[in-house]
């Protein structure tokens, strides 16, 4: 039986309670009950399983994991529940991005904050969650043009970090986030973005660097492929340092070694 159901059996058999307390705490209930679709199949979290196992084992025995949050949302402990997808949602799994941003947004958990919100919802989107595009669009609304101004910063400052760090998801997102919500569209940024996935064989960044490059002067492309051959580079060394250099100690016990060996050669 769905919460609708529920809610119209309560208001059809009156008791003690008055109708209104009835209507009240149904509500409630229904709005708890779209939170999140609770079928097995439907709390998979993000599609990347690097992201899930790293989020994982960061997640210690004493923390609750995605499905306990879930669990929480059930047994109405809104506070630890909102703590627990805010944890993996800093971790980047979009699922817990957009439950985080619901709850923000409906004020359960913590009182109602549609700015942060506004912030997870839209990064939870970048992340491909289809369904968290209805909810950007219903906070968008709620917000004045500055904050939003504000909160897409907040977001791209998030995300160039992640990318310059070689995050692959990172990469695409802040690019796909500057050719389309960014204030204003920097389609300059996007291409450099996209030559750099490309560049790492990320899938769609060959094809979403040609389309932006359309838009782009010829002139001004030959610098922008400078600047991705720079960040490349730069990312590179990150994802795959040199060596450290070999103690002193352990050199001047080669070099001894090698001259013995010569020596006995010699003779």
């Amino acid at each position: 039986m769905g919460p609708i159901q529920i809610l119209a059996g309560l208001l059809s058999h009156p008791s003690t309670i008055t109708r209104y307390s009835i209507f009240a705490s149904a509500c409630l209930f229904v709005s708890v009950s779209c939170l999140l679709p609770l079928q097995a199949a439907e709390l998979e979290l993000s599609d990347n399983p690097a992201i899930d196992d790293a989020a994982n084992k960061k997640a210690e025995e004493d923390k609750p994991s995605f499905d306990d949050a879930i669990e929480l949302v059930r047994s109405k402990e809104y506070t630890k529940a909102i703590n627990a997808f805010e944890r993996f949602a800093e971790m980047s799994q979009y699922d817990a991005q957009y439950n985080l941003a619901l709850m923000l947004k409906k004020g359960i958990g913590r009182p109602q904050d549609y700015a942060t919100a506004l912030k997870w919802s839209w990064l939870a989107q970048l992340g491909g969650l289809k369904k968290a595009e209805y909810l950007t669009e219903s906070l968008i609304d709620l917000l004045p043009e500055d904050a939003i101004i504000d909160i897409k910063m907040q977001i791209a400052q998030r995300l160039k970090e992640h990318a310059e760090g070689g995050n692959a998801e990172a990469i695409m997102q802040y690019a796909h986030f500057n050719m389309t919500f960014a204030e204003p569209i920097d389609f300059q940024e996007a291409y450099t973005w996209f030559s750099i996935a490309s560049a790492m064989q990320i899938k769609g960044g060959i094809k979403m660097r040609d389309e932006v490059a359309e838009e782009i002067d010829e002139e001004l492309l030959l610098e922008l492929q400078e600047a991705s051959k720079s960040i490349y580079a730069s990312i590179q060394l990150r994802l795959n340092p040199p060596p450290p250099p070999e103690p002193e100690a352990t050199k001047d016990r080669l070099t001894n070694k090698f001259r013995s060996l010569k020596t006995q050669t010699a003779k």
